[in-house]
Order: structure tokens, then sequence, then C-alpha cells
């Protein structure tokens, strides 16, 4: 949600009327900072619980991957066993094990891939939502707002620039929640990911479907 800039001069500096900008700055900057500081400290324990529950759900995937590769490498072996026991001439014997090669090496490729496609996303997300914000040009705002104060530019102008300035600077540093810039970038490393799978995926059908075929004409 974008937050209008008088709601966030309203949140920041808790006035309604200027009781004198210059003179009231010295206030504002703490009032200021302090908010800044309390907000960011809170988003940043968001993100570290987000963290956190990656972590537990990578883990758990993890396992589960892990499992059903098993499970996988049983039922495949049992098979291979099936035809080994059917495979009555050396011709079909050798038509076995070159089927059974061409298997495991593109399960192989393909678990390597996606093993790839994994690892990297979950280095890009923990990367992505650790990145620590640049904490902006505040205090430059502030040295500016000080500056105009002290060659005796008017309140009313100064408190307007001040304002401006600081509104752009802490629209997102103020949100307690994961800034949605971080939320898209999030869901471009998961799309990213997704389609990589995708396409060791297509791979690794080819492959099976060529080691069949071969193995059709030979055995």
């Amino acid at each position: 949600m974008v937050v209008p800039a008088h709601a966030v001069h309203a949140s920041l500096f808790g006035a309604k009327k200027d009781n004198g900008f210059c003179k009231t700055l010295p206030v504002t900057e703490a009032k200021l900072w302090a908010k800044v500081n309390a907000r960011s400290a809170k988003r940043s324990t968001i993100i570290a619980n987000h963290i956190k529950e990656l972590g537990t759900t990578w883990q758990t995937n993890d396992a589960k991957i892990t499992a059903t590769r098993a499970d996988l490498d049983a039922k495949r072996a049992t098979q291979f066993e099936t035809l080994y026991t059917k495979a009555d001439t050396d011709t079909k014997k050798q038509a076995v094990a070159t089927l059974q090669q061409s298997i495991m090496t593109a399960t192989n490729a393909y678990r390597t891939s996606v093993d790839s496609a994994l690892s990297l996303a979950k280095k890009s997300m923990q990367a992505t939502l650790e990145k620590k914000e640049s904490p902006g040009d505040l205090g430059q705002a502030i040295s500016r707002a000080r500056s105009a104060c002290a060659i005796g530019r008017s309140d009313t102008d100064t408190k307007s620039e001040f304002t401006k300035d600081v509104t752009a600077i802490v629209r997102v540093r103020i949100s307690k929640k994961i800034p949605e810039a971080i939320v898209t970038q999030i869901n471009q490393i998961r799309a990213t990911r997704e389609q990589s799978i995708a396409d060791a995926a297509i791979v690794y059908k080819k492959a099976l479907a060529l080691a069949k075929d071969q193995f059709d004409r030979s055995f």
C-alpha cells in the first residue's frame, strides 16, 4: 500500500500544525530516527522469521526428495533384476546393461540439475531477504534542513522540502512488512527455479525415451 505523503509526515512528526519548524527541528530529528529505527527493527524481525520458516520448509522438502529418490532407486533396481533374469543371451544382457547405464546417467544428470536449481534458489532467496537496505540520505536531508534554517529560509519552505525528502527516503523503511520489491524478487527466483527444473525434466524424459527405444530394438 502506498502511504500518502501527508500520512507519512503526520506519523513521523506527529504535529498537526507548524509551531516553528526550525525551532523544533532537533525534536523532529529525534522522533524521526526513533520511529524509523524502531519500525526497521520490527521488519528485520519479520524477515528473520521468514528466513527461518523458509529454512524449515527447505529441510522438509529436501527430506522428501531424498526419500523419493531412494524409493525410486529401489524400484528401479528391482526392475533391472527382473530384466536380467529375462535376458537369455549375451546380446540381451548387454542391452539391459546399456539401458541401466543410460538411465542412471540421465537420472544423475537430472538430479544434479534439480539440486543446482534448488540450491541457487535458496541462496538467492536468502541473500535477497538478508540484503541490508540502504539507510538512504536521511542524514543529508536533515543537514539540508539545518542549513536552510541557518541561512534564514522560511519555515514553510524548509519544512515542505524536508518532508518531501524524508517521505522519499523512509517510505519503504517505515513499513512493518517485507517490501513488495523483495516479494517480487522472491517470486521471480521461484519462477526461475521452476523453469530450470521443468527444462531439466524435458531433457531427462527425452533421454529415457531414447534409451528405451534403443533397448526395445536390441532386446
